[in-house]
């Protein structure tokens, strides 16, 4: 198989990748569509059978076709409820940080995010407790940091079990998101 034909089955399974979380076929968005688009989805869902059913040398898909597809799948994207329409920015703190600093994040947001060398720290109104009990003025670190649910902006809200997640974008954090 030709290396655009991969890049068309791969396209069109994108695109079915994305309408499966709105719980669609490629036939009931095609037929969501009206005018050329419509007649063109229709001729890449006929493709994509053909290709993956019998000689992959009969048919050539083009780059026009794959641009197409992942339009569509780009204009679903952006449509989706994302980690990013949910996101809550919030400052992550220096390990420095006093905790008379802390306080009053903690008790805006009920949880803040530590960035160290070895990874997050989240602090929350327990940990902040635990701290002033003990007279600290800064956040000791454990040893060891809890494991702690990392995700990109731009991931489906739907596809992430409840809990805290911090939020990074391109490998920098960006905020949190807390699944309900």
């Amino acid at each position: 198989m030709n290396k655009d034909n991969i890049a068309f089955l791969d396209a069109y399974k994108a695109l079915e990748g994305e309408l499966k979380y709105e719980e669609k076929s490629v036939l009931d968005y095609e037929n969501s569509l009206q005018g050329t688009e419509q007649e063109q989805l229709k001729v890449c869902r006929i493709m994509r059978n053909y290709l993956s059913h019998n000689d992959s040398t009969f048919l050539q898909a083009t780059k026009e076709q794959i641009a197409f597809l992942t339009k569509l799948t780009e204009a679903i994207r952006r449509k989706s409820h994302t980690v990013k329409d949910e996101l809550k920015r919030i400052k992550a703190i220096a390990p420095n940080e006093t905790i008379a600093n802390i306080i009053p994040i903690v008790d805006k947001y009920g949880i803040v995010p530590m960035e160290t060398k070895d990874g997050y720290y989240l602090i929350d109104r327990t940990i902040l407790l635990r701290h002033i009990a003990n007279k600290k003025k800064k956040i000791e670190l454990p040893k060891k940091l809890p494991k702690v649910n990392l995700t990109a902006k731009d991931t489906r809200i739907e596809t992430l079990a409840k809990g805290i997640y911090v939020v990074e974008d391109k490998g920098k954090y960006v905020g949190l998101y807390i699944g309900e």
